[in-house]
């Protein structure tokens, strides 16, 4: 059974409204990446639909790099509708993206691989996004590897071959990289929402904390009250009792019944003493008695 999340796919959710506030952080969390991971998909597929009719006639190879993106999309969206696990799509679209334009970087000749840049900061972000560091600074170093690689050992040889470009393979490399970085904005916005909601998650729990905090200081205070009121009638009536004891003894005739009856006084004064000595202690949990030897 995968987890169900009412309304997170039949409604746009901001951070003002009563039901996002309601939802545990972590059950907030995923569900976004759900929703995201679904955005994120259906604007890949829309853009690389756009890109394949863009240069149907182009480079055979550059045509076929939007086609295998397009198909991992398609297969991402079924795969989320299936098993409902985003971080895997985030996981993925971030291997395969870095491949796809670190190799249109080394092996397509004759481009400028603008674009190509900005996808490599995308794939990266998006695995950060979905919640894999590991992973993340992994593809990172790939990347840079990559990119070194490029500038190195195939960025000469692209200067040597590369011709004029036409007005349409100019009109689709800025539409591509138009796309790409509303998709980066897109990223940017949600981590900067999910943010937002967490501050306010946060600020939510600090203000029930100072309440609970509040009635716990009010409920300490008359606990307090009481049990100075407690001790305050223990030690009055363990004075009444040794005021009766020695109205009785005054009756008594009887040299061994007095002396008694005194012990008697004697040993309710000592214990009149000793909670008279508890009572006044600060802390009530820990008793210190000296033993006399």
């Amino acid at each position: 059974m995968h987890p169900n999340y009412p309304n997170l796919d039949k409604q746009d959710i901001t951070y003002n409204s009563n039901y996002e506030l309601s939802l545990p952080l972590e059950e907030y969390r995923e569900g976004m990446l759900i929703k995201m991971a679904t955005r994120i998909t259906v604007f890949f597929m829309f853009t690389f639909i756009t890109l394949i009719v863009t240069f149907f006639n182009d480079e055979f190879s550059s045509l076929m790099g939007y086609v295998a993106a397009l198909s991992i999309s398609m297969l991402m969206l079924i795969h989320l509708r299936l098993y409902r696990k985003p971080k895997t799509v985030f996981a993925i679209y971030g291997i395969v993206g870095s491949l796809i334009s670190l190799s249109s970087c080394s092996f397509i000749l004759g481009a400028t691989h603008y674009v190509d840049f900005i996808w490599i900061i995308v794939c990266t972000f998006v695995v950060y996004l979905g919640g894999h560091r590991k992973l993340g600074l992994a593809i990172l170093i790939f990347n840079a590897i990559g990119i070194g690689y490029f500038l190195y050992f195939r960025h000469n040889i692209h200067i040597n071959v590369i011709q004029e470009s036409s007005n349409l393979q100019l009109t689709g490399a800025y539409l591509e990289i138009i796309l790409s970085l509303f998709i980066l904005a897109y990223l940017m916005y949600q981590f900067i929402h999910f943010q937002e909601y967490n501050d306010k998650q946060i600020k939510l729990v600090n203000a029930s904390l100072v309440t609970q905090n509040q009635i716990i200081e009010k409920q300490n205070s008359e606990n307090i009250a009481l049990i100075k009121e407690i001790h305050h009638r223990v030690k009055n009536n363990l004075q009444i009792i040794v005021s009766l004891l020695r109205l009785q003894k005054n009756e008594l005739h009887s040299p061994e019944s007095r002396e008694h009856f005194q012990e008697a006084i004697n040993r309710v004064l000592v214990m009149s003493s000793i909670h008279q000595k508890l009572y006044q202690q600060e802390n009530l949990n820990n008793v210190k008695l000296k033993i006399r030897t």
